[in-house]
């Protein structure tokens, strides 16, 4: 029993370092692209946001999934822009509502053009922010 209970700490202790070595190289991944981003180099930034991502296994803060969805359709991306929009708009975790601030960004600006995906993000994005407000 003593030899089980040893062996699941250590699997829990290694578990824990590999999360915080992963959490170390997801921070330090973001940091540069919104670095490069500062710099206008909008393609190494958009690289760098994925590459992040993929230390999580895809998961993401809000923040950095809405600011890799700039940096893509800035380098002129617009499938993963739309791609990281609407994990945001339709997650239930996070069901983006910023209305004004999608609308006015003007780093979104090249996803006009795709009207019927850009209408139906907005129609999500708009119904999620009458929900937040209706309760």
């Amino acid at each position: 029993m003593k030899r089980l209970l040893s062996i699941s700490m250590i699997c829990l202790l290694w578990v824990s370092f590999i999360q915080a070595q992963d959490m170390e190289k997801y921070r330090s991944l973001t940091t540069e692209a919104d670095a490069l981003y500062d710099k206008k180099d909008f393609k190494g930034s958009a690289e760098k946001f994925e590459a992040a991502f993929a230390t999580l296994d895809g998961k993401a803060y809000p923040f950095h999934r809405y600011n890799a969805a700039c940096s893509h359709a800035l380098a002129g991306n617009k499938k993963k822009a739309f791609y990281h929009l609407y994990r945001l708009a339709e997650n239930p975790k996070t069901k983006y509502r910023n209305l004004s601030h999608i609308t006015q960004d003007k780093d979104l600006v090249s996803l006009y053009k795709k009207k019927r995906k850009w209408k139906k993000l907005i129609a999500i994005v708009k119904a999620n922010k009458e929900e937040y407000e209706k309760d």
